[in-house]
């Protein structure tokens, strides 16, 4: 008895503190806690129940933090927990999502929507208190038995807006669904709907570009177009959309472009995405040395300054954009020392004794990760500066996933000359 008190007051002090970091959006101290939390549960015996609450709480910090997680973990959870994730109001599912998806390479990204599709299409976890009827038939209100309904009614193909509100209508009288029912039914519909974008169209496409046009700076981010300024320089501003609040709902109109723009969505979708060989490249030795170094920081600092010695572009670039979804590469120029000495001497006779400075005192600068990434990219691994810019502005959206959107101001494509660039304030 006293053994199960315990289990039970920790677990009361799990959830205040699950709900701290889902709160406040704090994704490292998330995604720490929820695979603690299930490498205990999956050692020690306890209660069925017990166990499923701790399951449960696992479920909302995974559907929190997807980007950080191996891509079957997140099949695992369409499959039979993201219902915890949808309950969960202060979880923006589908911003989540997308930062998981945007981590995938381009074209891997529609079949793994897929994936999630079929897994979240046979998801028993009931999400309503509320019963759908079937062929006559009351059945629980689970996620596979309202997307059968739903696509029963709307069909499989393109759903606009208004077919979506009057199947929610409809579903709300016929099935007597509460207020909170249909709020949950609705999320499902969205995420369900979001999933069958394809990340290949400018309405799926998942990263944030900045663009150059003429002088003018566009943003290109969740299939629009917003223009911030007259030249690269502007500041850039997030578009009006609060950042990380789920969207109402998914447009399904062509994304239009600024006035006097001309921009071709799929030419800079094609130029983004870069050569698909060193693609699959980067993203094979990326898996490769996530399971060779795991959470070792001293290992996958010394397995890429191994890289760069010997100009393996792929795993050089794969370290970098491990340490980025780690939140480490800020910190490598702070703590290595001998990095950080190095780089001192290089941005003083690079760039000056001012700057040599600034750097000793606040090296985690957005403008000395730019440096470094310049330097490392295109000096010690010989790429030329459009490619560079370009692998840049990819690391530069794993941040603004981890919500450091700053980082939008780390490179930009440059629609006239078909190139990007790295920003120099």
């Amino acid at each position: 008895m006293e053994n199960s008190q315990k289990i039970k007051l920790d677990l009361n002090q799990i959830i205040n503190q699950a709900n701290g970091f889902i709160d406040h959006f704090e994704f490292g101290k998330a995604y720490h806690l929820a695979l603690n939390l299930d490498k205990q549960i999956s050692e020690v015996e306890t209660d069925p129940q017990i166990k499923a609450q701790y399951q449960q709480i696992i479920n909302r910090l995974q559907a929190l933090t997807m980007n950080l997680w191996p891509d079957q973990i997140i099949i695992n959870l369409f499959d039979g927990g993201i219902a915890d994730g949808l309950k969960d109001d202060e979880i923006p599912l589908i911003e989540r999502l997308r930062y998981k998806l945007a981590d995938l390479p381009v074209f891997d990204r529609d079949l793994y929507r897929q994936k999630l599709i079929r897994h979240l299409q046979d998801n028993t976890q009931v999400l309503t208190e509320a019963k759908v009827v079937a062929d006559s038939k009351t059945i629980p209100g689970s996620i596979t038995n309202w997307l059968n309904d739903y696509i029963k009614k709307v069909g499989g193909g393109n759903v606009d807006n208004i077919q979506r509100a009057s199947y929610l209508a409809a579903a709300a009288k016929n099935f007597n669904l509460s207020s909170r029912d249909k709020e949950l039914v609705k999320k499902l519909i969205d995420l369900f709907e979001y999933l069958k974008l394809s990340s290949l169209t400018p309405e799926g496409f998942e990263d944030t570009l900045v663009i150059e046009d003429q002088g003018d700076t566009i943003v290109f981010d969740q299939g629009q177009f917003f223009k911030v300024g007259e030249n690269k320089s502007a500041e850039i501003q997030e578009p009006e959309v609060e950042f990380l609040q789920p969207q109402a709902s998914i447009s399904e109109e062509k994304p239009s472009v600024p006035a006097g723009v001309n921009i071709e969505h799929d030419e800079v979708l094609a130029a983004y995405q870069g050569d698909v060989k060193m693609i699959k490249n980067i993203n094979s030795q990326e898996l490769k040395l996530g399971k060779k170094f795991g959470d070792s920081v001293a290992g996958v600092r010394d397995g890429f300054y191994k890289s760069v010695q010997k100009k393996d572009v792929a795993s050089a670039v794969a370290l970098l954009r491990l340490m980025a979804k780690k939140d480490q590469l800020e910190n490598f120029l702070v703590e290595d020392q001998k990095l950080n000495d190095f780089l001192y001497q290089v941005w003083q006779k690079q760039y000056g004794q001012v700057a040599a400075d600034e750097f000793k005192s606040n090296p985690k600068q957005l403008k000395f990760v730019r440096l470094f990434l310049r330097y490392i990219l295109e000096q010690r691994l010989g790429l030329d500066s459009s490619d560079a810019a370009r692998i840049g502005l990819q690391i530069a959206n794993i941040f603004v996933n981890l919500g450091k959107t700053g980082y939008n101001e780390m490179a930009y494509f440059d629609a006239n000359i078909k190139k990007f660039k790295w920003f120099e304030n």
